[in-house]
């Protein structure tokens, strides 16, 4: 028959339920998955504007917000921990939540843009992700696929890009942007969530010797 393990020392004299609720207090394992993440909720996290006509980032408790006057193309650009070499992430994914407090579009539909940019400096490529952002569509959670099913396009050559060139570009990224200009008037922005996660099975080839 099984043996019961020994209570801790000095667990008699505790009440019933209090190593459980112990147990329970400590805080949940760290996501294995997990490449980088900023809530931007209280805290601008090290992101900056990118291009021209932005101005004010800021963060209002709720999400991390920025303006423009008119149609111009500007970019949230992250910072240092989501860059370098992320090649795990290759087959997993990027999450955000953006939207717009205000905007105006002048009457007119906001152009096509490269909602999401991957630059590679020492490659010197641009991928980019086209037609995420919907037009009239003022709040929403996008869950990129970092992989070559999902319409990654190199923006100098206006082609698919292949498994090779992702995965080169992650092992060497310089910049990670996220549109923030979309319509042709005055707008204000907000990104919040932002998260990069490697495929779901990468933690299970992983093996733990202890």
């Amino acid at each position: 028959s099984m043996d019961t393990p020994p209570a801790p020392p000095g667990a008699a004299g505790l009440p019933a339920g209090f190593l459980d609720m112990l147990a329970a207090a400590q805080p949940p394992p760290p996501d294995p998955t997990l490449v980088a993440e900023s809530e931007l909720e209280d805290d601008v996290d090290g992101w900056r504007l990118h291009g021209q006509g932005a101005s004010d980032l800021r963060t209002d408790g709720v999400a991390m917000l920025a303006d423009d006057a008119a149609g111009t193309e500007w970019y949230f650009a992250a910072p240092g921990k989501f860059l370098g070499d992320v090649s795990r992430a290759y087959g997993g994914v990027l999450e955000f939540s953006l939207g717009h407090y205000h905007s105006d579009s002048k009457g007119r539909t906001p152009p096509l843009g490269n909602d999401v940019v991957l630059f590679s400096e020492s490659l010197s490529t641009t991928l980019v992700r086209k037609g995420l952002v919907k037009p009239w569509v003022y709040s929403n959670t996008f869950k990129v696929h970092l992989d070559t099913s999902h319409q990654w396009i190199d923006d100098t050559t206006g082609a698919d890009a292949s498994q090779e060139a992702l995965e080169r570009v992650l092992g060497t990224l310089t910049a990670l942007r996220i549109r923030g200009g979309h319509y042709a008037g005055r707008e204000t922005t907000w990104l919040k969530h932002v998260s990069i996660r490697s495929a779901e099975d990468a933690s299970d080839a992983t093996t733990h010797d202890l």
